[in-house]
């Protein structure tokens, strides 16, 4: 009667996104698992793709040495960012 399709995508990959666009009635009514733990080269790029647009002053930071550039910035607030998601993974094992 009703019909389950099971399917996996890797969210790292850069076709994700494309995928999750062109393909709208895939995601849609539909329930997203994430299962398993994702390897910090995953998480780092994802952090990196939501903060890309963000204005990131060097002032912002408290130690400006090798945050010169701005893609230094985001990098350093996407390892923060991966940071904070494993020590709230760690926690909510606990």
């Amino acid at each position: 009667r009703n019909l389950h399709i099971v399917f996996t995508m890797n969210p790292a990959n850069p076709d994700f996104y494309n995928r999750s666009n062109s393909s709208p009635a895939l995601f849609n009514r539909c329930v997203i698992d994430w299962f398993g733990d994702w390897p910090d080269e995953a998480l780092t790029q994802v952090a990196l793709d939501f903060t890309k647009d963000l204005e990131l002053d060097a002032s912002a930071f408290t130690t400006q040495k090798g945050l010169e550039e701005p893609q230094a910035r985001h990098e350093r607030v996407a390892q923060t960012v991966v940071a904070f998601h494993k020590k709230v993974d760690d926690i909510n094992v606990q």
